[in-house]
């Protein structure tokens, strides 16, 4: 589910949108979503990684696509971009083939299990390994800004960030879950539109959090070519 915001007049503060229905508009960019993908249910989500790591073999603007399948929550907190993600991406993927086998052949086994409104449990099989992944259901805004760059805000409590006003326009307070700017010093006239969105996304394999084990890999990476680079420009002898 998704409703989007797009920039009007500014309001008396600036952490304060109205919602609009979505409109068509010419230089409006494109969805930032697989054609016929959604993010809807955990099987959807699964659906949304296996066509993006399939298209990303020819084309590997799509991992941006595989990227956008992972806990925002926990992109946010481990702070991990979508250029660590390409850093370490073959890596990444290596050690999921090992688990699970080629995603191509890869399929869902049964139903996903929900484990309580926000959280499910999918098993993935080629037939001959399996491995349970889990998902969990994000609700927050994305706000994307005029310069191009694009933050997430969680919504733990909507209640708390939503409101209608007293002509029943609905109002978003643009802050993270603790209360903080999503980008401290922005105006409404940085912002070019906001995104409530309600998402499926993957937290973890098998009880490896995948962000979590990405940061590993990026981090045990950047130290091996520092490690290399510093050893080419020691002095021999």
């Amino acid at each position: 589910m998704s409703a989007v915001l797009r920039r009007g007049r500014p309001a008396a503060s600036a952490a304060l949108f109205t919602l609009l229905g979505a409109c068509a508009c010419p230089d409006c960019p494109p969805p930032e979503r697989l054609p016929g993908r959604s993010f809807a249910t955990p099987r959807a989500t699964f659906e949304y990684l296996k066509d993006a790591v399939a298209r990303t073999e020819s084309d590997e603007a799509y991992a941006h696509h595989e990227f956008a399948t992972f806990s925002e929550r926990m992109k946010a907190e481990r702070r991990i971009t979508n250029a660590d993600y390409f850093f370490v991406r073959d890596e990444a993927l290596a050690a999921l083939r090992e688990r699970v086998g080629d995603l191509a052949r890869v399929n869902l086994v049964g139903e996903p299990r929900y484990l309580d409104p926000n959280l499910a449990e999918i098993t993935l099989s080629d037939g001959t390994r399996s491995a349970k992944a889990t998902l969990v259901r994000e609700t927050g805004f994305e706000v994307r800004f005029r310069d191009g760059r694009t933050a997430y805000g969680d919504l733990r409590a909507p209640g708390d960030a939503l409101r209608f006003d007293d002509r029943g326009a609905l109002l978003a307070r643009l802050v993270s879950d603790d209360g903080r700017p999503l980008r401290p010093g922005a105006t409404a006239d940085d912002v070019y539109e906001v995104r409530y969105v309600s998402a499926w996304r993957f937290y973890s394999i098998d009880d490896t959090e995948l962000i979590e084990d990405i940061r590993r890999r990026h981090d045990a990476k950047t130290r091996a070519a520092e490690a290399e680079k510093a050893s080419a420009t020691r002095p021999s002898g």
